[in-house]
């Protein structure tokens, strides 16, 4: 849509952020709504509207909803048809309490929604008639995020089971408050920065606010993740496979390339000193060029149907979440790295490991061990077998491709083996020694690329040459 457009996301006045799963109902409303609006079915008591004037109208009536109470009174009345319970949530902060870890709960929501929910989540699940309060160390409700982070706002101790309150000056170990801000509770509990965990659903009031602000380490649940990862493993062969003709194109293009510059400068009447041309008169350049752009077409109409289908596990006209096209990284993506110091699908992934877990980012530098193998294109005869070397030979418009299922071996070829250039081929995080061969039994000319035993990858995924 935007190809040849280039769109600034820092004007807000454009776009929209759904950052959370509260984003879905607004965007489901207002997507109805343009329909609506487009057949001329929109009350005239609302005025003209554009479709900036209609989003603001739905966002303004989603919020009433939500502060006059109606939506919150509905679904405390019946929470279980709302509210998706996870068993295993309670047990994992229970291991880190018992652990010596202090918890804490701070939403935006009032005392009465969140004590309902709460029950109905938590204490059905918890040993020994806990509730679900005996789990943290204290609570904070009506925090007002973000400018809970940023800013000081008067704090109240909830007293009663009816939410009666009093005002207060500093927050104590098991109580429960209203308002406030991060930097009462870290004076409180006398904790900063780094030696907080915050976990929080919302990239932007959760974890962005307390990274800037406050330094707090920040956890990010996305739910979607469960389904993403799932999406991931069905297509993995297929991208796996998609990678591979991709691979191919590109050695392909690389010789097709060094014959077109020999090409040309023979045109230009200079002499042709590309690796690949060197031995090949005129008419063999000629065909041997022909050849080798019927044999990228082909891996074109291969590729781009892959291409096209690539992320419809997940979702058939987006694609994956977490990436943009092949290789990059979404911009939901690039946000959770920036911000999360981790992210998981629900809090209750820590149960699968102790509460003395200690969680560090993946090595960056590793180290990238490839297996023997040659890719071998040849321009003109069929390449015998030679000795203890086995090939399989895939036969394409004229075009031979060689699988060498062993590398290639200097010493058994001799002197009929000559190196004629490398280079580094570099494609999905995986380097390999690309190397032009020619062999000068029975004019064959042969062109490939090759990973020698134990290859490496530096951090930068280049081959050092070991």
């Amino acid at each position: 849509m935007y190809g040849r457009e280039l769109v600034d996301l820092r004007k807000e006045s454009r776009w929209e952020f759904l950052n959370t799963l509260f984003s879905v109902s607004e965007a489901v409303a207002y997507m109805q709504m343009v329909d609506r609006l487009d057949d001329g079915f929109i009350e005239t008591m609302l005025g003209p509207l554009d479709y900036k004037g209609l989003y603001k109208a739905v966002g303004k009536a989603l919020f009433r909803a939500h502060v006059e109470g109606q939506l919150k009174s509905e679904i405390m009345s019946k929470p279980e048809l709302f509210v998706e319970t996870d068993s295993e949530l309670p047990l994992a902060l229970l291991d880190q309490k018992e652990a010596g870890k202090r918890l804490l709960l701070i939403t935006n929501s009032d005392y009465h929604y969140t004590d309902k929910m709460m029950r109905h989540s938590f204490n059905r699940f918890l040993p020994n008639d806990m509730g679900w309060r005996d789990l943290f160390d204290m609570v904070i409700v009506s925090a007002r995020k973000p400018e809970f982070f940023q800013m000081s706002h008067p704090m109240y101790e909830v007293v009663t089971g009816e939410g009666l309150m009093r005002p207060c000056f500093k927050a104590c170990p098991g109580g429960l408050y209203s308002g406030g801000s991060a930097q009462m509770i870290e004076n409180s509990l006398d904790i900063h920065g780094d030696e907080i965990l915050y976990v929080g659903d919302h990239i932007y009031t959760d974890v962005s606010q307390s990274k800037v602000h406050l330094r707090w380490r920040t956890a990010l649940i996305c739910r979607e993740l469960e389904e993403e990862y799932s999406a991931l493993i069905c297509s993995r062969d297929h991208r796996a496979t998609l990678i591979e003709l991709i691979n191919q194109k590109e050695v392909v293009g690389d010789l097709f390339n060094q014959l077109r510059l020999a090409l040309q400068r023979r045109t230009k009447e200079r002499p042709a000193q590309t690796i690949a041309a060197t031995h090949l008169n005129d008419k063999e350049l000629t065909e041997s060029i022909q050849k080798l752009l019927i044999v990228m077409q082909r891996l074109d109409q291969k590729i781009a149907p892959m291409l096209e289908a690539d992320g419809e596990h997940f979702n058939r006209r987006w694609g994956f979440l977490s990436r943009a096209g092949l290789w990059d990284k979404s911009h939901l993506m690039r946000q959770i790295e920036k911000y999360a110091d981790i992210y998981t699908s629900r809090v209750s992934n820590f149960l699968h490991y102790t509460p003395f877990m200690y969680f560090r980012s993946q090595e960056q530098n590793s180290v990238c061990y490839l297996a023997n193998f040659a890719v071998i294109f040849m321009v003109n005869v069929l390449f015998e077998d030679k000795g203890k070397l086995k090939f399989s030979v895939e036969a394409d418009m004229g075009a031979l491709i060689i699988l060498m299922k062993q590398p290639l071996d200097r010493k058994e070829f001799g002197s009929r083996v000559v190196l004629l250039s490398q280079s580094t081929v570099r494609s999905g995080g995986v380097s390999v020694r690309s190397i032009c061969i020619k062999i000068s039994d029975s004019h064959t000319t042969l062109f490939g690329v090759r990973s020698p035993t134990n290859s490496k990858t530096n951090n930068n995924g280049v081959d050092d040459g070991s």
